[in-house]
């Protein structure tokens, strides 16, 4: 496991990612160009479970005040607002 303290924070559209820290851009601090990326849900199992263990890294404290339900709508939220820059 790496602490969260130790790497700078990936951009948060990134925060899904488990970048190795090991190749040439990780050890740029480039982790969203990282060649040995991996995702929870895609390239490892568990995006679908009740329950999963995530590493520091992936991990992004809710602001107090903030409900589960509009911290679970942030991400898509993000996407949406995103892909209209492209439309």
């Amino acid at each position: 496991m790496y602490p969260s303290s130790e790497y700078p924070r990936l951009e948060k559209k990134n925060k899904s990612a488990l970048p190795c820290f090991e190749c040439e851009s990780c050890k740029e601090g480039s982790y969203a160009t990282c060649s040995n990326y991996d995702y929870y849900g895609s390239r490892r199992d568990g995006g679908m479970t009740e329950y999963i263990a995530v590493k520091k890294w992936n991990v992004l404290l809710m602001p107090e005040g903030l409900s589960y339900d509009e911290g679970a709508m942030c991400e898509p939220t993000s996407i949406r607002l995103r892909l209209r820059l492209y439309v």
